[in-house]
């Protein structure tokens, strides 16, 4: 099913008189709501913590974690519980930080929290919420959990063994996707800058691929770029070739690594001296990071006619597209080689919603900001269309990624429009309170 909700929403505004709130915050919860801080162990023994909010007998609990973000307030708590479900938002092992962070290694995370809801918390039913970077680890994860062993993943990209078929993988009842991408490796394969010419400058530049050079058909921002179909064709082929090359350094490192790991098991590893043991120790225990340089030079973000929709010129967070690309804390920058063949590589990263979604029969819903300018109705389509669930629905919302409202837009909350078209969706499906 699908539909396109655009109408005023007729209830009082959840954000505070002094203006916005966090992207990702929320001003105030229901009469009544406990917050719980909460512990749990995956079965590797990594810790992770979250909140859980409740108002007391709630049967489904809504589930939801980011790879970066701090999701234990998130914007869509208030409404879901208002609804009489649960929610409880995590941080992973690595907490907000995705420098090591193996995609593979975070389902173990997600089945720590969905054994403890419904094993420890007596929770009957567990709904996934993938918001914005969440949706392609949880999807992940949720494909992986309806495989049956010996169906799944036994090694990482990195060809590290991760048997996910030796660990149980508590399935969800529900997927609910609000203005996800296909997941973080999508958004860097769109966002890769294929300029640079010299990994270790990140001021180096092709003109002939800058995106930002007005021969090229850039217009200064809050103008719209106008790329031809020749330059977007070339511009994608450097993409990938960049990707590919920066593929080859990470599993050079790894190679690296395990040789001097194999070194160390030698048999005559013990009758070597002081100085060529530590030399040998030290490379066996640790890689150099891959540095990537400008992860945010999507074409999309300055050429509306590139998966037309109702957005502005810009990306997820500014208008500003040169500022943001040549930024430092994009997506991707700064990973181990490990991480970013897991998570970030297009090539080799397993947390995409393409991937997944043909593989996940629960119910699923998916809602689409109009206005998003990082995640598009294209994707949110594609998404509807290649999902093997029979219960699907998916929705079209007028406001921006974080659901703020859009000039002109006849719905002033989109946040609580998101909220009630949720609440409606879980009625539907999974007990409340």
């Amino acid at each position: 099913m699908v539909n396109v909700v655009g109408e005023r929403s007729g209830v009082a505004a959840v954000r505070p008189p002094g203006g916005r709130i966090a992207p990702t915050d929320f001003a105030f919860l229901p009469d009544g709501v406990n917050t719980e801080n909460l512990a749990f162990a995956s079965c590797d023994g990594a810790q992770s913590h979250g909140v859980l909010y409740q108002r007391g007998g709630e049967r489904t609990v809504v589930c939801l974690t980011h790879p970066r973000g701090d999701f234990t307030r998130h914007y869509l708590a208030p409404a879901l519980l208002e609804a009489g479900y649960a929610v409880f938002g995590f941080r992973h092992r690595h907490g907000g930080a995705d420098f090591a962070l193996v995609h593979e290694a975070l389902l173990l995370d997600v089945a720590g929290a969905l054994e403890m809801l419904k094993a420890e918390r007596g929770y009957g039913e567990v709904v996934l919420l993938g918001n914005c970077g969440g949706g392609g680890p949880l999807g992940f994860y949720q494909w992986q959990a309806e495989t049956s062993p010996p169906g799944r993943f036994t090694h990482t990209p990195a060809g590290d063994p991760l048997d996910l078929n030796a660990v149980d993988l508590p399935a969800a009842d529900g997927l609910i996707l609000v203005a996800t991408p296909f997941g973080e490796s999508s958004v860097i394969e769109r966002g890769l800058d294929p300029s640079v010419v010299d990994e270790t400058d990140p001021l180096s530049c092709d003109p002939a691929l800058d995106m930002y050079d007005p021969r090229n058909g850039y217009r200064e921002p809050p103008h719209p770029s106008v790329y031809s179909p020749e330059f977007s064709a070339r511009y994608r082929d450097a993409q990938r070739a960049r990707l590919s090359r920066i593929d080859a350094v990470a599993r050079a490192l790894i190679a690296e690594q395990r040789s001097q790991q194999d070194l160390m098991a030698a048999p005559f590893f013990a009758s070597l001296d002081l100085a060529d043991r530590s030399h040998i120790q030290r490379r066996a225990r640790d890689t150099k990071p891959v540095t990537v340089y400008r992860t945010d030079a999507s074409l999309a973000y300055c050429d509306l006619s590139i998966d037309p929709s109702k957005r502005t010129v810009g990306g997820f967070l500014t208008q500003d597209t040169l500022g943001l690309n040549y930024a430092r804390g994009g997506l991707g920058q700064f990973r181990s080689p490990r991480a970013w063949l897991s998570a970030a590589s297009g090539l080799t990263a397993r947390g995409s919603l393409r991937l997944a979604l043909p593989h996940i029969q629960v119910p699923t819903i998916i809602i689409n900001y109009t206005a998003d300018r990082g995640v598009y109705p294209s994707d949110a389509v594609e998404m509807h269309a290649i999902s093997a669930a029979k219960d699907k629905r998916l929705h079209h919302v007028d406001g921006e990624h974080f659901g703020y409202p859009i000039e002109g837009a006849a719905d002033r909350n989109p946040r609580e429009t998101v909220g009630r078209l949720l609440a409606s969706w879980l009625r539907e499906r999974f007990a409340a309170r």
